[in-house]
């Protein structure tokens, strides 16, 4: 499972089936949303779009061969409301990573973010977010706050590790030794640095697993330049309906080991990659991993020790 991330796609070789464009300017921002049968929430994420302060940005919509006519019919809605709306119903399904990897590849502007299709971004997402990648070209990243919505109308900003320091080695150990956190994923990239970026898949047995890999693709950004963050905006992940992480737990004993695997395996990767950018990294990397592996496998005890009693489905949050 190769991805290309430096592989460019034109719109006008695929299946367009509505664009509309309201801004005569040159977009900045390519935001790629993949969906799929999802119009019960993509109207609350092209709704946070439809507010966005800034208007210098493209809408890219993925559908990965849904056969939705309601996905269609709501996004229509919002034709109006977005500075420039496409939508690329794909012939057939190509998966979930390869859509995001597609939508990379259609951007021709100088920044990208991808969008979940339930989630939300606040009205000024990304003025704040352009304007530090702007503002300083060592930036590869802007975010802002997490907040994870519990539920429709409650939620709590989360803790970021924040790998943000100038020094290519600290940003490195922070970002594999500190708490895990991917929400950069979710930020505004610089469309050259994700394109910079790869990630061949995992050994087996977790061949064509998704879960995790974001980790190697914001470890690739980290290595070109720092992550910069903004505490006046917010990326709103809903994630207690039926995409909830806790629904996909591995429950038996050989997913567990499976998991185990990936992780050690991600570790792996990182020591790897930072080994051929600078073999002077590479024992404070393998430090660093150990501590994050060791913090993955005591949380993971702390998550076994805590949860629902065996065979039980664990609760949404």
């Amino acid at each position: 499972m190769r991805l290309d991330f430096n592989k460019r796609n034109s719109l006008k070789d695929n299946n367009v089936v509505f664009h509309k464009k309201n801004c005569m300017t040159t977009p900045r921002l390519t935001i790629g949303m993949p969906t799929y049968r999802r119009a019960h929430t993509i109207r609350r994420a092209l709704s946070s779009l439809a507010k966005q302060t800034s208007r210098d940005f493209v809408l890219v919509i993925s559908d990965n061969a849904s056969g939705d006519p309601e996905t269609l019919k709501v996004i229509q809605e919002f034709g109006s409301d977005i500075p420039e709306l496409v939508l690329v119903a794909q012939p057939e399904n190509i998966g979930a990573l390869p859509n995001l990897v597609f939508l990379l590849g259609v951007a021709e502007t100088e920044y990208f973010m991808w969008l979940a299709d339930d989630d939300e971004i606040t009205p000024n997402y990304v003025a704040e977010l352009i304007a530090l990648l702007s503002a300083d070209p060592t930036v590869v990243t802007a975010m802002g706050r997490w907040v994870a919505m519990q539920s429709p109308e409650q939620g709590v900003v989360m803790h970021q590790c924040r790998p943000d320091s100038r020094s290519r080695l600290v940003r490195l150990l922070r970002f594999i030794g500190g708490r895990a956190d991917d929400s950069a994923f979710y930020g505004v990239h610089r469309t050259s640095s994700l394109r910079h970026c790869s990630f061949n898949d995992y050994w087996p047995p977790n061949r064509g697993v998704l879960t995790n890999w974001c980790y190697v693709l914001l470890f690739d950004l980290l290595l070109q330049g720092r992550f910069a963050y903004s505490d006046e905006a917010s990326w709103i992940s809903h994630n207690y309906s039926e995409k909830h992480y806790d629904r996909a737990l591995a429950l038996g004993t050989g997913d567990k080991v499976k998991t185990l695997l990936r992780r050690i395996n991600l570790y792996a990767i990182y020591i790897g990659k930072s080994a051929r950018s600078s073999p002077f990294f590479a024992p404070f990397i393998v430090g660093a991993s150990v501590v994050g592996l060791v913090s993955d496998v005591m949380g993971a005890i702390v998550r076994l020790i805590s949860a629902p009693h065996f065979g039980q489905q664990p609760k949404a949050k």
